[in-house]
């Protein structure tokens, strides 16, 4: 028998509780003459949750959709008002800060769909989907200019012009199991449920798969996976709760699976 062990995704993490304020006050002081806001905490908290146990860290949640509206200087009460005129200095300090910690992290975002920003200004919905897509499209290659590895892109619904501005190795699609297919036309790598993978034989019948990536798995669900792809081609990954991180992150680097040679 083969003992297997996985390589940790970080999928992102949830907005973090409020911290104590005794620690925050502590935290703001050693940031002194530093870009800081409450954003910039919730950054470097929850990756440095993430070290050690995390191979493949990524800074970032669905929470960044607050830094998103910040650099979108033409997005005012989530309406668009003008066109998009990208501010990064925020941005690129959280960068320099994630960079400060680990380099070559990847960085999780909502994709454009999920920021639900309203159109006060195009006056048609595909010129608004097209604006908003390319904006943010040239914000993540500034990124990865910066140093950022590649996006994680989060959607509970993505849309079919979405997926065709991000698409290939430098992202990675999060959806529900229902939309995996749709991904599949896009990308070879998925991310997909412990449930999920019972799905596995029947989208190994039409798709290509390269890579499956287990969201909160089990030994009984890594097994299955096993049954079709060889164990480096098996990572496990999740999104960090909002408290209690680092033992989140060490519990799935713990996970392993008994494979007869």
């Amino acid at each position: 028998m083969r003992t297997c062990t996985f390589p940790v995704r970080s999928l992102g993490s949830a907005l973090p509780a409020v911290p104590d304020i005794s620690v925050l006050s502590a935290w703001i002081m050693s940031r002194c003459g530093q870009e800081t806001d409450l954003t910039t905490w919730n950054i470097e908290t929850t990756l440095k949750d993430q070290l050690p146990a995390v191979e493949f860290p990524a800074a970032g949640g669905e929470f960044y959709a607050d830094r998103l509206f910040d650099a979108f200087t033409n997005v005012r009460d989530g309406v668009f008002i003008r066109e998009f005129d990208l501010d990064m200095h925020t941005i690129l300090a959280d960068i320099d800060l994630v960079n400060s910690l680990k380099k070559n992290c990847w960085w999780s975002l909502p994709s454009p769909s999920a920021l639900d920003i309203s159109d006060g200004y195009f006056g048609d919905a595909e010129e608004c989907k097209d604006s908003l897509s390319e904006t943010i499209l040239s914000l993540c290659r500034l990124m990865r200019d910066a140093g950022i590895r590649g996006h994680i892109l989060t959607s509970e619904a993505p849309e079919e012009i979405e997926l065709e501005y991000f698409s290939g190795k430098r992202f990675l699609w999060v959806v529900p199991d229902d939309h995996l297919e749709t991904i599949l036309d896009v990308q070879r790598d998925i991310v997909v449920s412990r449930e999920g993978t019972a799905r596995l034989p029947e989208l190994l019948d039409s798709y290509e798969i390269r890579r499956v990536y287990v969201r909160d798995p089990d030994v009984e669900s890594l097994t299955a996976v096993l049954r079709h792809f060889d164990p480096e081609y098996v990572n496990v990954c999740g999104v960090a709760p909002e408290a209690e991180r680092a033992p989140y992150w060490e519990g799935l680097a713990g996970i392993s699976v008994q494979r007869d040679v």
